[in-house]
């Protein structure tokens, strides 16, 4: 179902606050008491229109200095929640060496800074959420396919991780441990929390990209 603007007429989402071409507040066709404003039928009065105009843009700004997911959508979200929580994962631990653990930044600045490269595309997504809010929908369709790029190659390699982590140790397991090599110091490796909710993160923005496209591709049809 779409929303119809009361002022230029442009079908916006159900869900929409305010019109996507002008800008104008889609709570109802009547201009409500607010800032000084007295209550009155939209018409096609010019006067009017710029008093609707400021108003909504007061009300719009006010919201978005009380709350900066305004104006997203429940699956836009669900992809900033993902990863929101993959950004956290990483300083959480992603492996288990017996009484020590390691976290991504832990095992990036370890000979493996390529790991960086998992929190720089949960950042993308981040701003790519903001950067097309209120955007075409063709843009923004375009932006949910490189959501679910994000989402997958993270999600993927973080499988891999988990991977060669439980391979590890299993191997170590076999093995009786590293104890003679390492004093004992390293007898297991298991998968820490850390891991796990990396990919469940990247997961939410592969699910959340995915259906988001589908409302929008629903609305252009």
């Amino acid at each position: 179902m779409t929303k119809q603007c009361g002022r230029c007429g442009t079908s916006n989402l159900e869900d929409a606050r305010f019109c996507r071409r002008c800008r104008n507040s889609l709570h109802d066709n009547y201009f409500q008491h607010n800032n000084g404003y007295d209550e009155q039928p939209l018409h096609n009065n010019r006067a009017a229109e710029i008093i609707e105009t400021k108003r909504a843009k007061a009300e719009m700004y006010r919201d978005e200095r009380h709350h900066a997911w305004h104006g997203f959508s429940l699956n836009e979200k669900i992809i900033g929640v993902g990863a929101i929580a993959s950004l956290i994962a990483f300083v959480l631990p992603w492996a288990s060496l017996g009484i020590m653990s390691v976290n991504g930044f832990t095992a990036s600045s370890n000979n493996a800074a390529y790991l960086y490269l998992l929190p720089i595309t949960m950042i993308a997504s981040i701003v790519l959420l903001f950067v097309t809010r209120g955007g075409s929908n063709t843009r923004q369709v375009l932006m949910m396919r490189w959501q679910i790029v994000i989402g997958s190659v993270a999600a993927t390699a973080g499988l891999l991780l988990l991977a060669f982590i439980n391979t590890i140790g299993a191997f170590l397991s076999m093995m009786g441990g590293l104890g003679s090599i390492f004093g004992g110091s390293i007898s297991a490796i298991s998968a820490g929390i850390g891991i796990y909710l990396f990919i469940a993160g990247a997961a939410a923005i592969v699910i959340g990209a995915f259906r988001r496209q589908g409302e929008l591709l629903q609305y252009q049809g």
